[in-house]
């Protein structure tokens, strides 16, 4: 379980330097008014991306919470698939997709 927190919280790392990379890039398409008209195809997936790596932020996030509070109380929550469903990273990674 050590390993799966320190390998989620890679992922939270790695996601937050994707993540300013991916606010820098909408931030150089939707500065310039050029690059807002001829562009709108790549501003549109730029700002895809930056939702998509806001949602892996989320996803570490929460993983490493969730094996942190299985090490801690030695239990595993009972969950249904609408638990899962509910989750707003899975529902960001949707829409960025």
């Amino acid at each position: 379980m050590d390993a799966l927190i320190a390998f989620h919280t890679v992922n939270v790392i790695l996601g937050s330097f994707c993540t300013i990379i991916a606010a820098t890039n909408v931030f150089l398409f939707l500065s310039t008014a050029k690059f807002r008209v001829m562009y709108k195809i790549l501003t549109v997936l730029a700002v895809a991306d930056l939702i998509n790596t806001i949602s892996k932020i989320m996803m570490g996030i929460n993983r490493r919470n969730l094996y942190s509070d299985i090490l801690n109380t030695h239990l595993i929550p009972i969950r249904n698939s609408w638990d899962c469903a509910i989750e707003p990273w899975l529902w960001m990674q949707g829409i960025g997709k």
